[in-house]
């Protein structure tokens, strides 16, 4: 890009995260140069497929603890409930705040939940997936906590 060209791109798309602009007008001076335009590694498809990948492993790992969590009769005490219950509620606060989040990050940019679902849907996704996954947890260390206090405690 030592050529001193101006280039100027507009895009229709709105806010979009998996995008790589520069990948872009990487592109078009290695066209106007007379090159070939490599594709770019960190493209949507691969963000998408990684984000895929992402929200089934939440899915198994969610799955494989509530199975597993009734084999394992751990003693539950009360501090290891509050920490839990604080890492549990932490995506859904995330999820519950984004908006905000993103609005600090953006500079002052306002995007409604809405906004963010079309332009970051697998991101929403995900953080729904585990906030699910969390709070189920979170409900079945309670559920085991006061089971297993109702059956130490006297008559």
């Amino acid at each position: 890009m030592d050529q001193q060209l101006g280039i100027t791109m507009l895009f229709t798309t709105g806010l979009n995260a998996f995008v790589d602009y520069t990948a872009i007008v990487n592109g078009v001076v290695e066209i106007m140069m007379g090159e070939n335009a490599e594709p770019s590694a960190f493209n949507s498809r691969n963000m998408e497929m990684a984000m895929m990948l992402l929200i089934l492993a939440t899915v198994i790992w969610g799955v494989y603890g509530f199975i597993h969590r009734n084999r394992k009769k751990k003693r539950v005490t009360i501090v290891r409930l509050i920490t839990s219950s604080i890492v549990s509620l932490l995506p859904a606060l995330l999820l519950l705040f984004l908006s905000p989040i993103a609005a600090f990050i953006g500079g002052g940019r306002v995007v409604p939940l809405s906004g963010l679902w079309m332009a970051m849907p697998s991101l929403v996704i995900f953080l729904a997936v585990i906030s699910l996954v969390s709070i189920t947890n979170l409900v079945c260390q309670f559920h085991l906590y006061f089971q297993l206090r109702h059956k130490t405690q006297p008559m």
